[in-house]
């Protein structure tokens, strides 16, 4: 596809703009970008865009999964968080 290349660019420019300090208001609007998208996201993810999440937690990413199958080929979840023994612990892997 032809668009690749500039979504690249345009999720790595989305992701570098997302910082760890941003805490709660960077998982409020990613979960809603996530779970009740825009008109307009849902455009640029049928032009082929990417979005990288960050820091979510376990139970948000499957509750995505499941509920909104038909996009998860437009989804990347990086330092996805879950509660083990009641401690927050967080998954370094790349889903």
């Amino acid at each position: 596809m032809k668009h690749y290349p500039f979504n690249f660019v345009a999720v790595t420019i989305l992701f570098l703009m997302v910082t760890p300090s941003q805490g709660n208001n960077q998982a409020s609007w990613q979960l809603k970008r996530l779970l009740q998208p825009s008109p307009k996201h849902l455009h640029e993810e049928q032009r082929g865009q990417i979005f990288i999440y960050d820091g979510l937690f376990e139970q948000d990413v499957e509750s995505a999964l499941t509920d909104h199958f038909n996009r998860i080929e437009h989804m990347m979840f990086i330092r996805t968080k879950e509660i083990q023994q009641g401690m927050v612990v967080q998954n370094d892997d790349c889903d």
